[in-house]
């Protein structure tokens, strides 16, 4: 529930506001407070970002952060945000079709299958 209060507060905010300024700030927020509420933690983090500097965290961010802006200025056009997160949900299916092929997470695959093409036919019939 707090995820739908999320994306609706963010779709009447970009309303009047730039998505490329705004995502930052969407970003940061939550970690500066989490360094107020929890100082000793983030100093104790600070020991592990050598671990942290490793390429596939680094594509993944990278990756993430375009995911972040491209979705935030299709909302800033006005896109309406039940489309855009029924849309978003697509991610179910990707991440069902990559665990299968690269992870090798073949058992039950003819139920994910099954339950790839639902999804997909009721994110469409949603929109």
């Amino acid at each position: 529930s707090l995820f739908g209060i999320g994306i609706t507060v963010d779709a009447f905010v970009l309303r009047s506001y730039d998505a490329i300024s705004y995502t930052p700030i969407v970003f940061l927020v939550p970690g500066l407070l989490l360094l107020c509420f929890y100082p000793r933690k983030a100093i104790a983090a600070v020991g592990q970002l050598t671990h942290l500097f490793r390429l596939p965290l680094i594509v993944y961010s990278f990756l993430y952060s375009v995911q972040a802006i491209t979705y935030y200025l299709a909302l800033e056009r006005g896109a309406m945000a039940s489309q855009m997160n029924t849309l978003f949900k697509i991610e179910i299916v990707l991440t069902i079709i990559l665990a299968s092929l690269f992870l090798k997470e073949t058992s039950h695959l003819g139920k994910k299958i099954i339950a790839t093409i639902l999804t997909t036919v009721g994110a469409v019939l949603l929109i």
